[in-house]
């Protein structure tokens, strides 16, 4: 569910001189709710955007229904993954940039970005699609079936050489337990996914596309017409977090979710930290990628340029200490 909607104020006021030096600007930032935004709430919890000057509005939405309402300037910044919808939006030249990357699937990460099978149906897992040849894939979202696309490719298999079943990310974990499919991509770690599902290891995106950079920070026109120093300083609060989520700080937002999701106690250290970006600098390889993909199966109708999405000019400031 979506949390309350506030329009956020114009930027540009927060650069210029008729406000209160102490005043803070109001900001909506969108995000899909995961244990992949905790380096965003670590500089939260903290206090380092209020510090940067911003009161953060929260609003937890898809990708599907932020891109929107982030190019119409009704949110100003979004924590998401690459999709279909954000490329398209690009293509018909909508105010939305890639100011930063945040995610990636690392290669060191070796318990998420992954398939998942019945233990009962492949007591060892598997270490390639071939066993899954002929069977049923649940699939939660376009940016899954990129995933798993990506992994059967290095198999030498495609889409034709297995079924598809749409579902929900829990109700997919759900249903590969059950033996209802035989197997399931999730980005999500290991850790998190309840032992009496009795899951095995599959394949992981990152055997095949080593760090692939696949979650990013987007600006929307309320950041891009204000002054570049405005979404520098945003840039360095989150990216202050970010670097104190990596040496071993774990926000209560991440408590609570582990609560919430009745995770084995100390899941929450567990969890692999490592496919957070520390620098946030964007892999335009990666973009291209993902832009191909979306050219291939018919999301798009043109292939796009990751040269019109990303905009560096926030990180570059942000990281020269000019904010």
């Amino acid at each position: 569910m979506r949390r309350r909607t506030v329009l956020a104020m114009p930027l540009a006021l927060a650069a210029c001189g008729r406000e209160e030096k102490k005043s803070s600007q109001k900001i909506k930032i969108a995000f899909t709710p995961s244990y992949t935004v905790s380096q965003f709430y670590a500089g939260y919890e903290a206090g380092y955007f209020r510090d940067a000057g911003f009161d953060i509005d929260l609003d937890s939405s898809s990708s599907a229904q932020s891109i929107p309402l982030l190019a119409e300037g009704k949110i100003d910044a979004a924590l998401l993954s690459a999709s279909p919808a954000l490329v398209n939006a690009a293509l018909r030249g909508s105010r939305i940039k890639v100011v930063a990357a945040r995610e990636c699937a690392a290669a060191s990460c070796s318990g998420s970005m992954r398939m998942y099978v019945s233990r009962k149906a492949f007591p060892n897992g598997i270490l390639d699609m071939h066993p899954l040849r002929g069977k049923t894939i649940g699939n939660s979202s376009l940016f899954s079936q990129f995933c798993i696309d990506e992994i059967l490719r290095a198999s030498q298999m495609t889409e034709k050489d297995v079924r598809f079943e749409r579902l929900d990310a829990g109700a997919a974990l759900v249903a590969v337990s059950a033996g209802k499919v035989d197997a399931v991509y999730s980005s999500n770690d290991m850790a998190t996914i309840p032992a009496e599902f009795d899951l095995a290891p599959g394949p992981r995106l990152a055997e095949t596309l080593p760090d692939h950079q696949f979650g990013f920070i987007l600006f929307g026109p309320s950041f891009l017409d204000a002054p570049v120093s405005v979404g520098a300083k945003f840039l360095k609060a989150y990216f202050r977090g970010t670097r104190e989520f990596l040496g071993g700080k774990t926000p209560q937002y991440l408590l609570n979710l582990a609560k919430e999701n009745h995770w084995a106690p100390g899941t929450e250290d567990r969890i692999c930290r490592q496919g957070v970006v520390k620098d946030g600098v964007v892999r335009m390889q990666d973009l291209r990628t993902f832009a191909q993909w979306c050219f291939d199966n018919k999301h798009t109708d043109r292939l796009l340029d990751p040269a019109m999405l990303v905009d560096n000019r926030y990180l570059d400031a942000a990281s020269g200490g000019q904010a």
